[in-house]
């Protein structure tokens, strides 16, 4: 693989061709240093790219990932894999060199929903099927996180955000736009 290695940044998002479960497995297996990795629009990945990327030996250097609009991958079961490079081991000391994930887009547009496979998995046509069980996942998985995106997360609570901010002590970005079962008094106060 040319280059491969030495990239600290790749951006593919929306290159429908290369966005596939098998391009996922290149990169997990050929690209050592990322710190950014972008595959946005990635509406062909699935199971075996959430699997690659929770696997990937080299992914706890990753401090970006931007998985907006990959519908297939936006749930709590995948995204759960995905996130097990950050999980803490049991006889890991805790991190405190700073690394970890720093930016995490989860975000999904209307737009994204179009062509699923099958539309009985995404019966809310432009919603992330992201729920409150992911996100204390999430705050153990990357307690670094300065930046998160959780744009369209129909099925998000205030408590389980209020929660998330509570352990995210670190984060300046929070996205939740068009959370609509979000009240956000609660989530107002906790700020």
């Amino acid at each position: 693989a040319l280059g491969g290695d030495s990239l600290t940044s790749l951006d593919i998002g929306y290159c429908h061709e290369a966005l596939t479960d098998v391009s996922v497995g290149h990169i997990t297996r050929h690209c050592t240093q990322l710190a950014a990795l972008v595959l946005r629009g990635g509406k062909r990945l699935d199971k075996p790219s959430a699997t690659l990327l929770g696997r990937w030996k080299h992914a706890s250097g990753l401090r970006e990932l931007d998985l907006m609009g990959c519908v297939h991958l936006l749930n709590d079961s995948n995204l759960a894999e995905i996130a097990r490079p950050w999980q803490p081991q049991a006889d890991q000391a805790e991190q405190s060199d700073g690394a970890g994930m720093r930016a995490l887009n989860l975000s999904l547009r209307s737009s994204d929903a179009d062509g699923c496979r099958n539309p009985r998995d995404y019966p809310l046509s432009g919603r992330s099927h992201l729920t409150d069980a992911l996100l204390p996942q999430l705050a153990t998985a990357c307690p670094q996180l300065t930046a998160l995106q959780l744009t369209d997360a129909q099925d998000l609570s205030d408590a389980a955000v209020v929660t998330l901010l509570g352990a995210l002590c670190q984060l300046r970005s929070l996205d939740l736009h068009k959370c609509g079962k979000l009240k956000g008094t609660h989530v107002v106060k906790a700020l």
